[in-house]
């Protein structure tokens, strides 16, 4: 199995409302959320240069995973609706 395919989700207590943990399927959904959301999203990292396709943030999603970072989409029903991040800690 792939490390993407270990799934995880979280319900919320908002109907609707749950986190996700990063899904290989998902890749397009998320970079449409990015790409609506460029010029926002571009205060805090180069979204034009690091996500210009579907492709590359499939290659961020498994990038993620090999630096053993936590990511997960928010989702709202069926559609994606933000993110979350986390670091490892550099001090392990």
């Amino acid at each position: 199995m792939h490390p993407l395919e270990d799934t995880l989700s979280l319900q919320t207590s908002v109907p609707g409302l749950f986190l996700k943990k990063y899904a290989l399927e998902d890749a397009g959904k998320l970079f449409e959320l990015v790409d609506s959301d460029k010029e926002h999203l571009s205060r805090f990292i180069d979204v034009g240069s690091v996500y210009r396709t579907v492709q590359d943030v499939v290659v961020d999603m498994l990038n993620s995973k090999q630096a053993r970072n936590f990511r997960m989409t928010l989702w709202k029903d069926d559609e994606v609706i933000g993110g979350l991040n986390i670091l490892k800690s550099p001090h392990g």
